[in-house]
């Protein structure tokens, strides 16, 4: 087999079209965490974005563990909302 036959393997490397999508998905949740208050906002980003368990997070924010559970679980949900109308523009497309 001739060496040009050989197909190139994927770097897997987004495309210029995927990174635009993530900036745009980041964008997005940056400008919808602002709107959270500061406390809430905290938890959120310790949570999902740094992925700290609970417990560490409620050292930090100075609050219990199981507010800190209520807390995540309610803004999750308000984010979810305030995102909603933005899928297809953000290339959410399933339920």
């Amino acid at each position: 087999m001739a060496l040009d036959a050989i197909p190139e393997p994927e770097d897997g490397a987004r495309s210029v079209a995927e990174d635009i999508q993530a900036r745009h998905r980041a964008d997005a949740l940056s400008a919808m965490l602002r709107t959270l208050p500061e406390r809430q906002r905290q938890a959120v980003i310790l949570r999902h974005l740094e992925e700290l368990p609970n417990p560490e997070i409620a050292k930090i924010v100075e609050i219990g563990v199981e507010a800190v559970e209520s807390l995540i679980a309610c803004r999750k949900r308000a984010l979810a909302a305030g995102l909603k109308g933005c899928r297809d523009e953000l290339g959410y497309t399933d339920d």
